[in-house]
């Protein structure tokens, strides 16, 4: 029995030793940071919050710095200098929010600290790599020096952003330049405004219809095959060249977008077309129709007045007659 509890003593002091052990790996040059790596699957936008905690296991106070940066593929160190010098699409360090002051710990004490990891909007799909890392010394300059002679204790960050593809576009305007033409071309106004995260290219075309509803052109609505980049608008400027009669039109858009969900967009617009030689025509026969009207009114107001002038001067005379005396009887 006492073999047997000496044999259970010296096996948890083993275990004991090997959790010193553990400990003393964990401490780098006196500090201790948990966690010590960080790997996570993203999707554009997501944030992640972590509390970071620091513990001192050396003799003395120590002043901590954070430095960040990025880190290839093959774990070699790419240098960040700011949001300002960085492609924040493909930047791991410039999306890393941590306290850049200084940390002081005493000794034997334990620190937490808040790190916010801000996935960029419009985030390159794929893995991206960083680190920080915490020497210490009196100021910044000292401690990131410091930083190229010893090793100390820091954070791996992997984050795998996930393709979350946004292809979303709409129509701002779809007009024609003029209601009324009166001579080619008929010109269109087509604006549309790229919402997604990814370029899009519209392809299709405008229909046009006359009177009878019947189809008298077909135009393609994207004749330069421009894409629209995200959160950005273009200003298409499609024409109809061919030989067109008079008449009211309808122009109906028809187009798709997207290579992951195929979409669409469609509008409708109404326009006249007057050519000139008609517009004469009809202006010159208003015209005989307003002086031809003009005429019989004039002639039906002159003959009514002349009729009327007519009675009255006979009326005159019947009434002189009247009062005219016969002398010879």
């Amino acid at each position: 029995m006492k073999k047997i509890i000496i044999l259970f003593i010296f096996i948890f002091l083993i275990f004991l030793g090997m959790v010193e052990v553990r400990a003393e790996e964990q401490a780098v040059n006196g500090l201790i940071v948990n966690p010590r790596l960080i790997d996570e699957q993203a999707k554009f936008k997501e944030i992640f919050d972590y509390d970071i905690k620091f513990k001192n296991v050396s003799d003395r106070k120590i002043e901590i710095y954070s430095i960040v940066n990025d880190m290839s593929d093959e774990g070699l160190v790419e240098e960040y200098n700011g949001p300002g010098s960085a492609d924040r699409t493909n930047s791991l360090a410039s999306w890393i929010n941590f306290k850049r002051g200084v940390i002081e710990i005493d000794p034997g004490e334990e620190v937490t600290v808040p790190l916010n990891i801000t996935i960029n909007d419009y985030a390159v799909p794929g893995k991206q790599y960083a680190q920080i890392v915490f020497p210490y010394g009196r100021n910044r300059v000292v401690a990131k020096e410091r930083m190229e002679k010893e090793v100390f204790a820091k954070i791996m960050i992997n984050i795998n952003v996930q393709d979350n593809i946004i292809e979303k576009a709409q129509i701002k305007r779809f007009l024609t330049s003029k209601k009324i033409f009166t001579s080619l071309p008929i010109s269109f106004i087509l604006d549309i405004n790229n919402f997604g995260n990814r370029d899009i290219k519209p392809e299709g075309y405008i229909y046009v219809y006359d009177r009878r509803d019947r189809e008298v052109a077909k135009i393609k609505a994207n004749p330069g095959d421009i894409e629209i980049v995200p959160e950005a608008e273009i200003d298409l400027m499609p024409v109809w060249e061919n030989d067109v009669k008079f008449g009211k039109y309808k122009a109906k858009l028809e187009l798709e977008y997207g290579q992951k969900d195929i979409r669409d967009l469609q509008d409708t617009v109404f326009f006249w077309v007057m050519p000139l030689k008609w517009l004469i025509a009809i202006g010159s026969g208003l015209f005989f129709i307003v002086v031809l009207m003009t005429f019989v009114i004039f002639r039906r107001t002159y003959n009514h007045y002349h009729h009327n002038e007519t009675l009255g001067q006979q009326e005159i005379q019947v009434e002189e007659k009247s009062h005219v005396i016969d002398l010879k009887n």
